[in-house]
């Protein structure tokens, strides 16, 4: 039944149906051990970490030379990275390959992990060291292609743009359908324009898919950044007024208007620019998915003095 409810993914059935077959057949039984595994994975899996940790710490004491042993403890550096717990984690996963050796999968997948936590942790350069390592060992791994974009990461984090921009354009080439390649071409254009190089930097960005929404509206709005700052206002304005055309039910369609209503404001058109930013205020502004209403607020804010700004800062 436990099993049942795990293909369902309900997570809390399946923590309960746990704890009935235990209390009911003990912790002795032949099954009892994975039954007790299962009940740290449903919890982990309904992201209720603390409790799948106790769990996992349950089974290796009561299970410490079983066969669910190994992978109890690597599910515990799991949880406690899930926790943004990283010193232990860390700990945890060293100690895998050195307890269970001759589990050959669950080592490289605990060498990986140790990297992950060190680049959650910010400690990029030891990331880096680590996923080169993994990478010579096991150069057609589970985790090849995750390394490889994670040393692209790290080096791009260490500000050691050369060589990022090198193994980012490389990992694009390789393995365009990863789900990481959108994220490395955001970074590449990072890079880039890091570099002082604007017209690739938005190249990279353009080439990002819509898809990857995260990632295609940061890279959009920093290529706007761009043409703000190198005063390319006409194509400043072509840019936002496309991405208001072209997704009008984006989070940040606030913010293409407010750049669009400053155009305004900066050619000297103050009238213009308050009625566009009051346009898109009224259309906008009590729409709780447009999470960048406020720069609306702000902008428009900007564009009164004295009583009359005094008067709209109460209004809001």
């Amino acid at each position: 039944l436990v099993q049942c409810w795990m293909q369902e993914s309900r997570w809390d059935r399946a923590a309960a149906s746990s704890d009935r077959y235990l209390k009911r057949f003990g912790y002795e039984a032949k099954s009892s051990a994975t039954v007790l595994f299962m009940k740290g994975q449903a919890w982990q899996s309904a992201r209720n970490y603390d409790a799948a940790l106790e769990v996992f710490d349950d089974c290796l004491e009561r299970y410490p030379k079983g066969e669910m042993a190994s992978n109890a403890s690597f599910m515990r550096g799991l949880c406690l990275l899930q926790l943004d717990r990283y010193p232990e984690a860390i700990q945890v996963f060293r100690g895998v390959p050195v307890a269970f050796p001759d589990k050959l999968a669950l080592v490289e997948s605990a060498k990986y992990w140790e990297g992950m936590a060190y680049s959650f942790a910010s400690e990029h350069e030891r990331c880096l060291t680590l996923m080169q390592g993994l990478l010579k060992k096991h150069p057609h791994g589970y985790y090849h292609v995750d390394a490889t974009f994670r040393i692209a990461f790290s080096e791009h984090a260490l500000a050691l743009y050369d060589q990022g921009i090198t193994s980012l354009t490389a990992f694009i080439k390789n393995h365009v359908d990863s789900s990481y390649a959108d994220e490395a071409k955001l970074l590449l254009g990072d890079a880039y324009f890091a570099q002082g190089e604007l017209e690739d930097g938005m190249a990279a960005y353009a080439s990002v898919s819509p898809e990857s929404t995260r990632f295609f509206e940061e890279g959009y709005f920093k290529s706007g950044k761009a043409l703000k700052l190198s005063e390319r206002y006409e194509d400043m304005a072509g840019h936002y007024q496309n991405f208001v055309e072209a997704y009008p039910k984006s989070a940040r369609l606030p913010e293409a208007l407010h750049h669009l209503a400053w155009l305004k404001q900066h050619a000297g058109d103050l009238e213009g620019a308050r009625l566009a930013y009051w346009k898109a205020l009224d259309e906008y502004g009590d729409d709780a998915e447009k999470s960048t209403v406020l720069d609306l607020i702000l902008g428009l804010h900007k564009l009164y003095d004295g009583d009359d700004r005094e008067t709209l800062s109460k209004a809001w």
